[in-house]
């Protein structure tokens, strides 16, 4: 195997391990929709933002400015994931009513 493809399957590996832990943050994200009053949270927002574009910083190459965007996606998807959760639990506790 060259190097090439070498460097190739280690990028393919981390890609995958990349997607399974943000799977595993947006199954964390949704366990904490449970004990929230609101889905959005500005301060912890910000805070984690803050800490991310800290980390960032002590890196070689990743950007401060890549990670923050990147992270509010993340923050976004989560926030999208919990509502449809709240949504989806709602309409459930609806039908239940409606059987009774």
């Amino acid at each position: 195997m060259n190097p090439l493809e070498k460097a190739r399957r280690k990028i393919d590996r981390i890609d995958g391990e990349i997607l399974e832990r943000l799977n595993e943050r947006f199954r964390l994200a949704l366990e904490t929709c449970q004990y929230k009053m609101s889905l959005q949270d500005r301060k912890r927002e910000a805070e984690v933002l803050g800490r991310i574009r800290e980390r960032a910083a002590e890196l070689d190459c990743l950007r401060e400015d890549f990670a923050a965007v990147l992270y509010r996606m993340i923050i976004r998807e989560s926030l999208f994931l919990q509502a449809r959760q709240k949504q989806r639990n709602i309409s459930s506790h609806s039908l239940q009513e409606v059987t009774k």
